[in-house]
């Protein structure tokens, strides 16, 4: 006739002292009493089961039990009075923050035969995990944070100046990383933006950055806020536009002035642009050059309106045997090959290239553009066929 076990309800020998299916004690090891399901002492005896399991050299046995979750493994571990002393390293370790303790498996016949360094415990070996996590986080805020130099920046973006402002508080702070001080911004700022009406705009666009986008650490110390760095890569990354006519620098009051003394001057500034008189040049296919149109498509210019006008440039005194180009010859271009966003002030865009970025120089005795070194080596490059 067979048993039945307390703890698994398994078939088992009528003469088992433990489980084969599960490994629970059946019958007290001293009288072989029958044990009643999670007794504490023998009802037959009244031994205390604990004390009951002992080794051939009559050591007593601690037993601890670990369950982690109904799914998972239940570990035994058994200790003798003489490795007692590591019950108290396990407890500790059990209850700290990150515990992972690990144990090794043992026949039942060798239960209290082993010793406390049988445990080992690795909290160590968690807290290096966790400092690998963090610097992977680590590493993928920055990749996600890559941004390209600034000289490329000011090459390729166009947006308002309070938006440059922001844009140069970025870079001089390392992306948002650290503090800075307004007098460092308003330095890099005049080096590459500096026009009388701008420099006196920028304490009114300075202080519009303080609705949530730089925030004052102390004294002349100031950092800026997540939505500050956002709003830069946001612009950097073509996300957000900006409106640059909604928040251009607003007239001095020399200039309220001048106009208010001379209406004609602010008549003036609302007359449409001039007309450009167009010149032809040779834009088709050669023995030795491309055609234009197929210079453009194989170059990186885009529709970027100053690259776009600095690859003509390029092309006209590298392949049509001329030194200059004429505003004439960037309007014949856009017409003939239909290229859309064609700018509507052409000569203030060239102008406005040549002082920011030394691209072009001006031939006063033929009144037409050359193209400078920096703008050559700007083309060849960035906006060059690879």
């Amino acid at each position: 006739m067979e048993a039945i076990c307390i703890s698994c309800n398994e078939p088992i020998s009528p003469k088992a002292l433990f489980c084969q299916h599960c490994g629970t004690q059946q019958k007290c090891k001293l009288c072989e009493t029958p044990i009643v399901n999670n007794a504490k002492y023998c009802i037959g005896g009244g031994v205390s089961l604990f004390i009951a399991h002992e080794t051939k050299s009559n050591e007593a046995v601690n037993t601890i039990k670990f369950n982690q979750t109904k799914d998972s493994r239940s570990y035994e571990v058994a200790f003798t009075d003489n490795v007692a002393s590591g019950v108290v390293d396990v407890i500790r370790n059990m209850t700290a923050e990150h515990p992972q303790i690990q144990f090794q498996e043992l026949p039942s016949s060798d239960l209290g035969k082993g010793d406390g360094k049988k445990v080992q415990l690795q909290n160590d070996v968690v807290e290096d995990l966790i400092e690998e996590e963090d610097q992977q986080a680590k590493d993928n805020s920055e990749e996600r944070h890559e941004v390209p130099h600034i000289n490329d920046i000011e090459n390729t973006l166009e947006c308002s100046e309070q938006h440059w402002i922001l844009i140069y508080a970025y870079y001089i702070s390392d992306k948002g990383k650290n503090t800075f001080s307004k007098d460092d911004l308003l330095k890099r700022y005049k080096d590459k933006r500096a026009t009388p009406s701008r420099i006196s705009n920028f304490s009114a666009k300075w202080k519009n950055l303080f609705n949530g986008f730089v925030k004052t650490i102390k004294t002349d110390e100031f950092k800026l806020t997540d939505k500050g760095v956002n709003t830069v890569l946001d612009l950097i990354n073509g996300k957000l536009k900006s409106e640059a006519a909604k928040t251009l620098p607003g007239k001095t009051k020399k200039e309220k002035a001048e106009e208010k003394e001379n209406p004609a001057t602010k008549k003036k500034s609302k007359t449409p642009a001039k007309a450009i008189q167009i010149e032809e040049f040779d834009l088709g296919k050669g023995s030795k050059k491309p055609s234009l149109s197929d210079f453009l498509k194989d170059g990186k210019a885009g529709e970027n309106t100053s690259n776009r006008i600095l690859a003509i440039a390029y092309y006209i005194v590298t392949f049509c045997d001329t030194k200059a180009f004429s505003e004439g010859n960037i309007e014949y271009a856009y017409k003939v090959l239909k290229l859309n966003n064609r700018p509507v002030h052409l000569y203030q865009i060239i102008v406005n290239a040549k002082n920011k970025n030394v691209w072009y120089e001006k031939d006063k005795a033929t009144n037409r553009w050359k193209l400078a070194r920096a703008g050559e080596l700007f083309y060849e490059e960035n906006l060059s066929k690879n």
